[in-house]
């Protein structure tokens, strides 16, 4: 008991290393990628005027050069991001890949320092969940399970971007844990406290926006968050389906790194000279709709456009992140339906729908409908306003599942043939493969084994089947000793086998194994290489059913203790 105390006090003062080393990183990152974003040309700010823009043109024409450089130098398969930290979260052993993680933040760096029309957050998410696993791999003497490492990483990453502590919190156990337990919050919650704290003190950060919010009449605006929630989540749909289509689309040119950046690059530049507003993260922009400063056609064309450039740029390799794209489309189809509304003669707070919109929009997209409510609440200081976003988002996440059914990261995951839906059990059978499990209990004959010969060794082993090779242990076949009793024991094993019993390949999954389980009858099931063919072990229904067991304990410790 002692001893669990003392790991436990560690664990938590090692949370708050992990929080100020986050407030670090994150504001290192955020500010100096804006720091340099900034002498492009940063939305409003200059980005009209002719020669800024031609700056801004050659701040993305450099980023997609030293992009592709990288991609080259790291040899790249994929860039990682947010989904691969919900993923190892996941996982009994929560390995993030540390290197790409790395490499990954430094090109979304690269890009959002170059003014592409991409997002921070999601970078630094991941980031954080980077450091958390560092950390989880350097620190054996604690008896936090990965997954919670994950955690504080993440936390620390959304209080230091946003400063906003509780959304951190809420957002790690939300989008990435998916679960709440009592060994999780007290490390998390001071890791997100400890990073909030820091870069308070420590750090002159901008406000992310800059006006005051006033208090709005909550039951006059009801029934129209009901129908902006509605048109919320089919702007995040449109987003989501945007980028899996151009990002499907980059694939298809993924192995020539020139031309699938030079699209990119080539995308932005001619956007960006009809519409510069969406260029950058377009924090500007944002605090323009705020105050009504942008007519209708305007905040249609900068709507349109910032999903297609978006799109462009992640799909063709300007790596970046989605939510502050999900918070900009928020915000500008917000602006659209406070002038919409006016023209009704429905006059509205010229910030209430946009602030409603880029809650309800980013929950969609990212997953976390409590933490973009929280956000709201912490970033404005407006209960009225956070409740306002809770009505607009519960209404938008409504509209999202029935047209698409997930948030973009779960998406991802399910292109890749992970499903967090079916649970943590379900998800570590499927990572774990039948080779894992097989046993060498199993008695085996040659091609030329006689059936006298058959009933004395399946005698002797206590077995009440036998398996039949060639001389390449090759499988032929399985039989039951029960066939052989009456059988002439001159003849052939052979021709009592049964050649297409239910078999598994070695690299098959354990879920798939219990699935096919169930409608197995016998003492084992043959195991084969699935190239050659050849028989490497046997599985039992206890074999199957014990792995199944014990990954279900792993999931109950981790998610209940």
């Amino acid at each position: 008991m002692i001893s669990l105390g003392i790991a436990s006090s560690i664990t938590v003062l090692l949370s708050a290393v992990v929080g100020i080393l986050m407030a670090v990183l994150a504001n290192i990152f955020v500010t100096g990628s804006k720091s340099i974003a900034s002498f492009w040309g940063d939305g409003l700010n200059g980005l009209h005027i002719s020669p800024k823009f031609d700056l801004t043109l050659l701040g993305l024409a450099l980023a997609a050069l030293i992009i592709l450089l990288l991609r080259l130098w790291f040899k790249f398969d994929r860039v990682h991001g947010p989904a691969d930290s919900i993923y190892a979260a996941h996982l009994t052993n929560s390995k993030i890949d540390v290197q790409r993680g790395l490499q990954s933040s430094l090109i979304a760096f690269v890009s959002i320092s170059g003014g592409a029309p991409v997002g921070q957050y999601g970078p630094l998410v991941h980031l954080g969940g980077v450091v958390g696993s560092i950390f989880n791999r350097c620190l054996a003497l604690t008896k936090a399970s990965p997954d919670v490492w994950i955690g504080c990483g993440v936390a620390a990453a959304i209080a230091a971007g946003f400063q906003a502590p509780i959304a951190g919190v809420v957002f790690a156990h939300e989008a990435v844990l998916r679960h709440l337990s009592f060994r999780a919050i007290t490390p998390v919650c001071v890791a997100s406290i400890t990073s909030y704290a820091f870069t308070k003190n420590w750090f002159n950060l901008d406000p992310i926006f800059y006006m005051e919010f006033p208090s709005v009449e909550l039951l006059w605006s009801i029934p129209i968050l009901i129908v902006s929630g509605s048109i919320f989540g089919l702007v995040a749909v449109m987003f989501m389906k945007s980028l899996f289509w151009f990002g499907a689309l980059g694939k298809k040119i993924e192995h020539n790194l020139f031309i699938s950046l030079s699209i990119g690059f080539a995308a932005c530049a001619v956007i960006g000279t009809v519409s510069p507003e969406v260029l950058g993260l377009g924090s500007e922009t944002i605090n323009a709709i705020f105050i009504g400063g942008l007519t209708l056609g305007s905040l249609l064309v900068i709507l349109i456009l910032k999903i297609i450039a978006s799109s462009v740029s992640i799909g063709f390799g300007m790596y970046g992140g989605v939510f502050s794209p999900a918070l900009f489309l928020g915000a500008s189809a917000g602006g659209c339906l406070t002038k919409l509304f006016g023209v009704l003669g429905v006059v509205l707070p010229s910030h209430l729908l946009p602030v409603a919109g880029m809650a309800s929009v980013a929950a969609c997209v990212v997953g976390a409908p409590l933490s973009m409510v929280i956000i709201v609440l912490e970033l404005t200081l407006s209960y009225e306003l956070a409740v306002i976003a809770m009505v607009s988002t519960a209404v938008a996440i409504q509209v999202a599942s029935l047209w698409l059914g997930h948030s973009f990261f779960d998406e991802q995951l399910i292109k890749r043939g992970v499903n967090l839906s079916d649970g943590r059990t379900n998800l570590q059978l499927n990572q774990m493969s039948v080779e894992e499990i097989l046993t060498q209990d199993y008695v085996c004959f040659s091609s030329s084994d006689n059936v006298g010969y058959g009933i004395r060794k399946l005698k002797d082993n206590l077995k009440s089947e036998g398996y039949c090779v060639d001389k390449e242990s090759n499988f032929i076949g399985k039989f039951r000793v029960i066939d052989l009793l009456d059988a002439n024991k001159k003849m052939r094993l052979v021709d009592f086998c049964l050649h297409a019993p239910i078999v598994l390949s070695a690299d098959e999954s354990v879920l798939d194994a219990v699935n096919i389980a169930k409608n197995f009858v016998g003492d084992s099931m043959p195991v084969l290489c699935r190239e050659k063919k050849q028989l490497i072990g046997v599985v039992s229904e206890a074999d199957i059913f014990k792995a199944y067991i014990e990954v279900q304990n792993q999931a109950s410790k981790v998610e209940h203790v």
